[in-house]
């Protein structure tokens, strides 16, 4: 992809996945790191919503889902009665970056043994 450096506009937009995904981790360092209280309080407001896999599988009567494909190696686990659009996040909450002790770091000029220590 070529990129111009005259043009302002080329810059404002992401163009590639790479770019996208740079972009989005960039925006996410900007953001408030959230607590359980407020993944809780989040979890109250949203709906639960249904996908189109749990409406269809639905559909289908209970033997025929335990039926194993022919000439299939396949075997069904267990389901533990959540559907694929249930979501359960983790109980305990990102430690911020700025809250861990930084290392003091410097850069060498030079090729020789640090005898600083």
């Amino acid at each position: 992809m070529e990129i111009d450096p005259n043009d302002d506009w080329s810059f404002e937009q992401p163009l590639t996945a790479i770019a996208r995904v740079l972009c989005l981790c960039l925006m996410s360092f900007g953001a408030p790191v959230r607590d359980q209280a407020w993944r809780n309080q989040a979890s109250k407001k949203l709906p639960v919503w249904k996908t189109s896999f749990d409406h269809t599988r639905s559909q289908i009567p209970e033997r025929e889902l335990r039926q194993n494909p022919p000439s299939s190696e396949y075997s069904p686990s267990e389901s533990s009665g959540r559907t694929a659009s249930e979501y359960l996040p983790s109980s305990s909450p990102i430690e911020s970056p700025t809250q861990r002790r930084r290392i003091p770091t410097r850069s060498r000029a030079q090729c020789a043994p640090n005898t600083m220590e």
